[in-house]
């Protein structure tokens, strides 16, 4: 991309302190200045991105509007990412933005829908589902809703595709269910939500594993305890005969291995 685009995905222009917001402050009379002159519209920069991709990634609502009027092309993605303006701005938290790309025809919604997962960003996932994006979906490189959200401890997103009719015990991209990802981190409040929501307790993986012995193995105490209390069992064992308390014993994690004891492990 030519370096008479580099700015148009920037915050502020350090030099008069224009402001990135809605409005786009000064930056919109540059970009009419660079498309009355032959600027390209859906030139691309080193990873691919396009100047409605900045302008999405930075937010500029009035230059993303005058770029889809004068036809920049919506749908198109960037050379590293798979991103597209729709992704970008999701990513980002930019409802407003989100709102104008999907009016206009932005076809991305799956993909958008796990980058605003993965961001964090309510509002745009709550604005992604009403219009439609699949809940269970995954599109390359990134992973399902429910994965971005809990992989990145976003509470208050993770209970939107929930409720939504996300598939709490689906599995992810590892094999793991949803459960074992939070049990395998420690969050203790991402495991008492997707327990609260249903998720299978002794759900195992195909060695046999359950969020329980992940825990144990890595020492989470709290978010082992979470699943003690919601039934994990104890003394689970796999086919090649390990259990919690062996597995928190062989890693030293000897306070994990006595809160294991007090609830009944022997083994």
């Amino acid at each position: 991309m030519g370096r008479s685009w580099r700015f148009v995905g920037r915050r502020r222009d350090r030099g008069r302190g224009r402001s990135s917001g809605g409005n786009s402050g000064g930056y919109l009379d540059v970009v009419n200045v660079l498309l009355s002159h032959g600027a390209s519209l859906n030139e691309h920069n080193v990873v691919g991105r396009t100047p409605l991709m900045k302008a999405a990634c930075g937010g500029h609502v009035e230059v993303a509007k005058v770029l889809l009027e004068r036809g920049a092309s919506i749908n198109t993605r960037s050379n590293e990412h798979n991103e597209s303006a729709l992704s970008v701005a999701s990513y980002k938290g930019h409802p407003e933005l989100v709102y104008i790309l999907l009016e206009a025809g932005a076809d991305d919604l799956n993909f958008a829908l796990s980058a605003a997962s993965k961001g964090g960003q309510v509002a745009v996932v709550e604005l992604l589902l009403e219009y439609g994006a699949e809940i269970n979906s995954s599109t390359f490189p990134l992973p399902s809703p429910l994965e971005c959200a809990i992989s990145n401890s976003h509470l208050d997103v993770t209970t939107l595709p929930i409720e939504a009719g996300g598939n709490i015990n689906g599995a992810i991209s590892n094999g793991n269910t949803y459960l074992m990802m939070a049990a395998g981190k420690g969050d203790q409040r991402m495991v008492e939500l997707i327990l609260g929501y249903g998720a299978a307790v002794d759900a195992e993986m195909e060695n046999g594993e359950t969020a329980l012995m992940i825990s144990c193995k890595k020492g989470h105490t709290v978010a082992a305890s979470v699943l003690l209390s919601y039934g994990a069992n104890v003394e689970h064992m796999t086919a090649d005969k390990r259990t919690p308390l062996m597995e928190a014993s062989r890693a030293g994690h000897f306070t994990t291995a006595n809160l294991l004891i007090e609830k009944g492990a022997r083994k």
